[in-house]
């Protein structure tokens, strides 16, 4: 396996990491929100970021506004050119429907990717999009050929 930054075995890594997220009256929803905030503001992005971001998520589903904001600045930071885009797509079928945007916010050809390897998703944004098209992009209805 992969070791982290200065050779910390990436299996300690998680479990540190895993232990924090574990440790809920130590650290907060909202602290560990907030230190999210900081790390997909990092460049390179941490290897684990992805992985942490869904724990929070399944740990602690009422973050999902914030995992929300964390996606969304990912997508801006062009995630897709990093190894951590199947994670992101991960995330983001976990997180349907709230994430629908940041599907339809892809660019085509990730949008594409993402779909080809979520087909449920993809199931779900037609059915939205059939249903509103007005509120889904002109490239997003190509995609799903609609």
């Amino acid at each position: 396996p992969e070791d982290g930054e200065r050779g910390v075995p990436l299996k300690a890594l998680i479990d540190a990491v895993q232990a924090c997220i574990n440790e809920r009256e130590v650290f907060t929803r909202a602290e560990l929100t907030a230190a999210l905030e900081e790390v997909v503001q990092l460049d390179p992005l941490p290897l684990l970021t992805m992985r942490t971001i869904i724990q929070t998520m399944v740990n602690w589903p009422d973050a999902a506004t914030a995992v929300m904001g964390l996606l969304r600045t990912l997508l801006e930071r062009e995630v897709w050119a990093t190894k951590l885009w199947g994670g992101y797509v991960r995330c983001c079928s976990m997180a349907m429907p709230l994430s629908r945007e940041l599907f339809y916010a892809m660019p085509p050809a990730q949008l594409e990717a993402a779909l080809a390897s979520h087909p449920d998703v993809k199931q779900k944004l037609v059915a939205h999009a059939r249903a509103e098209r007005g509120a889904v992009p002109t490239a997003a209805l190509g995609v799903l050929g609609l």
